[in-house]
């Protein structure tokens, strides 16, 4: 038996529209109604619902004759054959097409993995999975628009969109690229939910929002190191507390706002589609700085639809176009998603080029500096050993004071503008006489067998060493730049030893600043660090 009134939300349920587009039909009079009291809720007869239902082609509880279309009525005669073959859009299948799309379209104009060498035994696996979740977001929409067999082919190709993030998020993760892992690893746990059991379409969207959030925190948590080099400085060189206070705030900030926007909808689901767009822009702006092409295209889908959920009710609108006008605002659609990205692709290749070309002339601008910095040092060690003082110092060396060697070794030093650590003077049997400054443990310490010794005697000419640890105790790591002595006959009078302030070194070549955490590190010809990452590395091997 028919009943006499309904209720808005269940007028809505039954014609497959929102709440807030019944609202507005009845603000503008096209659906009849009648209010309990002056501000009370309204209610909508049998007759008109009867009404509507005929007119959208859906079976109606009651037949009434049609009059006062709330459609055009040329639309209304199309309605009932395009309604059996498509719908209103699922916004979240559309989220997680154009999503896939847009990840598998990256690799073909810009593979995000060719800087990330950990991640190449797996880069052509990667491929061939990228171009499967193109074909996949690309099938995912199509049958959503012609519901072909809509509940076997979309259970379908969720299971495998599902299997294709899962599979892409273990071997992201695997190789050490944390973010986009947690990015795939949530599409996959919020895609295999919505197999199991049916969401509405802002709760999927919510909950996927809220895994990708709750598990980027926990990965900050436990892997601070691996997310951008902008936030894991700060981070691993301060202290988790301040970002576990804003990461809290956030968390119960967005929680509530998402149960505001489903409860009560207005102004909070328009807040919440605000504050997630602002969040993933400035996220994909961050990565789109920092090289990282398919971090940015995830943001960036994930911003702009979640500007367009608060508007949902606008899709109801395809529920009134035939089957090639939905094709065509699908292929409109896709045109612009592939003009935008190729369009973004050539704006980050003039920035990469720019970038690349601005690395470039400061790479050079150190090189020039370590160049300028240790060919210095070599003409100045050159020069202050053929000089008459030091040659004059050696031939009477047993006749002078230590206080006499330690003034014309200061002199030495002095004119080298702190380019060098310590002068150091060595008779011709390889025993150290003097330093400067005095180190009272390398006195008389033996260096015969040492290269730095042998080869410059040997070669007759300046020797400058890799990175060595020096055989007095207690002197960290150096580079020793070594010239022989020769009286005015040539004969063989010892060695004068320079050895360089690294620190004096790296205090210059910081000096030119790559981004704001780009470092220049030094390695010697045996390929070991002379300034490395961390004071413990240097002497170490550069690994490959």
């Amino acid at each position: 038996m028919p009943r006499k009134t309904y209720t808005v939300k269940e007028v809505a349920n039954l014609l497959g529209f929102s709440t807030n587009t019944v609202y507005k039909y009845l603000d503008e009079g096209k659906i009849k109604s009648t209010r309990l009291g002056s501000e009370g809720r309204f209610r909508i007869p049998d007759s008109e619902v009867s009404r509507l239902l005929q007119e959208v082609g859906l079976k109606s509880p009651a037949v009434q004759p049609q009059t006062n279309y709330l459609l055009p009525p040329k639309i209304v005669q199309g309605i009932s054959s395009v309604k059996k073959n498509y719908g209103v859009p699922s916004l979240f299948d559309w989220f997680i097409g154009f999503l896939s799309i847009g990840l598998g379209f990256s690799q073909f104009i810009l593979p995000s993995y060719n800087l990330n060498s950990s991640i190449l035994n797996y880069l052509s696996v990667i491929r061939v999975l990228q171009g499967l979740l193109f074909v996949g977001g690309f099938f995912l929409i199509s049958f959503d628009i012609l519901k072909l067999k809509k509940d076997f082919w979309h259970k379908l190709a969720h299971i495998v969109l599902g299997l294709l993030y899962l599979t892409l998020s273990i071997m992201l993760f695997v190789s050490g690229s944390v973010p986009t892992a947690v990015g795939y690893f949530s599409a996959s746990f919020v895609i295999f939910l919505t197999t199991q059991k049916h969401f509405p379409e802002y709760i999927r969207f919510l909950v996927y929002c809220a895994t990708l959030y709750t598990l980027t925190g926990i990965s900050i948590f436990i892997w601070p190191n691996k997310l951008l080099p902008v936030w894991s400085t700060n981070i691993v060189s301060g202290t988790l507390i301040p970002f576990t206070i804003v990461w809290s705030i956030g968390f119960v900030g967005l929680t509530v706002l998402g149960y505001l926007s489903v409860k009560k909808g207005g102004w909070s689901i328009k807040t919440l589609g605000v504050l997630i767009t602002i969040l993933a822009f400035a996220y994909a702006v961050l990565s789109f700085v920092n090289g990282y092409w398919e971090r940015s295209i995830y943001a960036v889908t994930l911003g702009s639809f979640a500007m367009i959920f608060p508007f949902a009710e606008h899709f109801e609108s395809f529920t009134l176009k035939s089957r090639r006008e939905v094709v065509g605002s699908f292929a409109w659609l896709m045109g612009i998603f592939i003009i935008g990205s190729v369009v973004l692709y050539f704006v980050y290749r003039t920035f990469q080029t720019y970038s690349l070309s601005e690395l470039a002339n400061r790479a050079e601008t150190a090189s020039d500096i370590l160049s300028t910095f240790m060919v210095g040092n070599v003409a100045k060690i050159a020069a202050f050993s053929g000089s008459n003082d030091v040659v004059n110092m050696m031939e009477n060396q047993s006749k002078l004071t230590s206080g006499e060697l330690d003034s014309h070794l200061r002199q030495i030093y002095q004119l080298s503008n702190d380019t060098l650590r310590r002068v150091v003077l060595v008779n011709d049997k390889g025993v150290i006489v003097n330093t400067y400054p005095f180190y009272p443990q390398s006195q008389n310490v033996d260096i015969a067998p040492r290269d730095y010794f042998t080869d410059a005697k040997l070669s007759e000419g300046t020797y400058i060493t890799g990175i060595i640890k020096p055989s007095s105790s207690g002197i960290p790591p150096t580079v020793l730049i070594s010239s022989p002595v020769y009286d005015k006959d040539h004969n063989f009078l010892g060695v004068l030893i320079g050895d360089v302030n690294l620190r004096e070194l790296e205090r210059r070549i910081n000096q030119v600043k790559f981004g704001e955490t780009g470092r220049v590190y030094v390695v010697d010809s045996n390929k070991k660090y002379v300034i490395g990452p961390t004071v413990d590395s240097v002497m170490q091997q550069v690994s490959n």
